[in-house]
């Protein structure tokens, strides 16, 4: 057997020198824990032995980190702050007790009266006074006259001296206990061939904190680079390895224009597609929501389904993608950006609340399904010649323009008919992107028989659910009804919804008609219990500025002017936003039994009546 190895020892000035590490571009980013973190660091101070990292001596005598990235970024991280690492537990039990008789010695030698200082002597208090100081950075002097102000005793220098020393004692005890000035981090150090290290980190990493099956495709496709110039893609390959370096405070090799003059791997790829779909700037987070992974799953789950794989086939892009021109990649990032603005274009007036915010639905399948409908309508994408061409006929355009007018009922009605919940399977959404009638469907109209399936299974589910919050669902149906009546009257918007430059919305919410307290209260008094799902129906909600809601508390708008002299409702408001009318609101003055049966009947029948204006508008 020929041994490809040897060792190396680093201390810890060459472990905090950023230097003395580089990090490959397989490399994944910080997945400790911070329990992982902690553990780790008991082991340290501990002075126990935690194994070996794992480096490679490249042709410029770099050291590059192949393994031990999480050790060595967290034996960093410790040495700068070490107190975020380590918990009050480590200031030593009778330290902390020799220093509270200390204190009760040295004020009744003086001649203080203990009673009031003795209820403040709490060990847990005093050791988290002394904790808190050193986290702060605070020399035992300011640490003790922070705890002499807690215990409120006024003393002279010449007394306390007995207390400074055993702080002091307490104080170096822990910063000893902490301290890791004679660490010493073994290495084995690889001599053989550098195509196999993505090999040996793929090995490496298959226990411990297990790299996800993306980053495992990150070190398998690693021998095969494409000439890619985009300077988009360039930029966002680069920023995974500038965000590596920030987070480990190691050198990192990787600039642009080597990627450039190099190329990019298939990951990076996958990589670049993924952050673009969810970087912040193009919105499609407003629909997607933004993943916390470090490598975005959406860049390889788009991919394979624009080449004719299953969502969860993107180990077999390699295949796919092994011969493709540069060119050919780079026309594919334009096509998934073109069909991202499209389902953007199309749902941008309806995704974003009249609060301004994004209601996210958390979906992500509904989205790639309405993705590959545009995708399949638009472009012949042929992976064996590597060429796509965009189709251009009247009928295609007649379905584009249909597809931006309609796609905002799809997705309401998919969502509230949980529909993507019932066809969460991979199987499910294969089959439905490979039926051209469901692929399809976006650019048609939904029967008035279906809507009024969906709204009388969400009207019964609202009544099972029991929830005292107000859901997605009740938010997003009351967003829709108001702004098909603002796409009736424009000027309804700019009349209640915008401040007077215009430009900026009015505090506005989805608010409780009947407030929630209220009917909790009345429920009390009655001694019976209150139906969550009740106080938050559709039928008891509906949006009100703050102008409307300030003030009224626990009362209705009715209730209210009573209450508050030159206070008009209006009602030209109060139909816009389909606030009842005084006369529907009167169970409310007589007892439980009335107010029981008028609230139910009273929920009921608005949400009947919302239902129905939805369906009269909703064209």
């Amino acid at each position: 057997m020929e041994v490809k190895y040897g060792n190396m020892t680093f201390n810890l000035n060459d472990i905090l020198n950023e230097k003395t590490f580089c990090v490959p571009n397989f490399q994944r980013g910080m997945t400790w824990s911070t329990t992982k973190k902690k553990n780790f660091v008991k082991t340290l101070i501990d002075g126990n032995p935690f194994g070996t990292i794992l480096i490679y001596k490249d042709n410029k005598n770099n050291n590059i980190l192949i393994d031990g990235l999480q050790r060595i970024t967290t034996i960093r991280s410790f040495y700068a702050s070490p107190y975020k690492y380590v918990t009050k537990e480590i200031i030593d039990t009778k330290l902390i007790n020799n220093l509270i008789k200390n204190i009760k010695r040295t004020c009744k030698a003086i001649g203080l009266k203990l009673e009031g200082v003795e209820q403040r002597l709490d060990f847990d208090k005093i050791r988290n006074y002394i904790f808190k100081g050193l986290a702060e950075k605070k020399d035992y002097t300011e640490i003790k006259n922070n705890l002499l102000n807690y215990l409120k005793i006024n003393l002279y220098p010449r007394d306390t001296v007995e207390i400074e020393r055993t702080l002091k004692m307490i104080i170096d005890d822990v910063v000893l206990k902490i301290n890791i000035d004679n660490l010493r981090v073994y290495a084995i150090s690889y001599n053989g061939d550098e195509e196999k290290l993505p090999e040996i980190f793929y090995n490496l990493n298959t226990g411990g904190v297990k790299p996800s099956k993306y980053e495992v495709l990150a070190s398998l496709w690693n021998d095969v680079k494409y000439d890619i110039k985009d300077d988009r893609l360039i930029n966002k390959v680069y920023e995974r390895y500038d965000i590596l370096k920030k987070d480990s405070q190691l050198k990192i090799t990787m600039t642009k224009d080597e990627l450039k003059k190099n190329g990019i791997t298939l990951f990076e790829y996958c990589y670049a597609i993924g952050t673009i779909i969810t970087d912040n700037k193009n919105n499609y987070v407003s629909f997607l929501g933004k993943s916390k992974n470090t490598t975005e799953p959406i860049g390889f789950d788009i991919l394979s389904l624009v080449l004719g794989l299953k969502v969860n086939e993107a180990n077999k892009l390699d295949a796919k993608l092994n011969n493709a021109p540069a060119k050919f990649l780079v026309e594919l990032k334009k096509v998934i950006i073109d069909g991202f603005d499209h389902i953007y274009d199309a749902l941008e007036d309806w995704i974003f609340t009249e609060q301004g915010n994004a209601i996210l639905l958390r979906s992500n399948y509904m989205i790639y399904h309405m993705f590959m409908a545009y995708i399949k309508m638009n472009y012949d994408i042929d992976c064996v010649n590597y060429n796509i061409m965009r189709k251009k006929t009247p009928q295609i355009e007649k379905w584009n323009n249909n597809f931006k007018k309609k796609l905002h009922l799809h997705y309401f009605f998919d969502y509230m008919s949980n529909y993507w919940s019932e066809h969460r399977q991979v199987s499910d959404l294969m089959n439905l992107i490979n039926n051209p009638k469901e692929l399809f469907k976006y650019s048609s109209d939904i029967p008035d028989s279906e809507w009024k399936d969906m709204f009388e299974r969400f009207k019964s589910m609202q009544v099972k659910e029991n929830r005292g919050t107000i859901s997605n669902k009740s938010k997003l149906f009351l967003d829709y009804l108001v702004k098909f009546k603002i796409k009736e009257n424009p000027n309804l918007r700019r009349r209640y919804f915008k401040s007077k430059d215009d430009k900026s919305p009015l505090l506005i919410d989805v608010e409780h008609i009947v407030p929630k307290e209220r009917i909790k209260q009345i429920y009390d008094i009655a001694n019976q219990p209150v139906s969550l799902c009740l106080t938050s129906a559709i039928g008891n909600l509906c949006y009100l500025t703050a102008t409307v809601n300030r003030g009224k508390r626990e009362k209705t708008i009715y209730e209210s002017q009573e209450d508050r002299p030159g206070y008009i409702v209006d009602e030209t408001f109060i139909e816009f936003v389909n606030y009842p009318k005084e006369n529907e609101l009167q169970f409310l003055k007589g007892k439980f039994d009335v107010f029981n049966k008028g609230y139910t009947s009273f929920i009921n029948n608005r949400a009947d009546k919302l239902i129905k204006e939805f369906m009269d508008l909703k064209f």
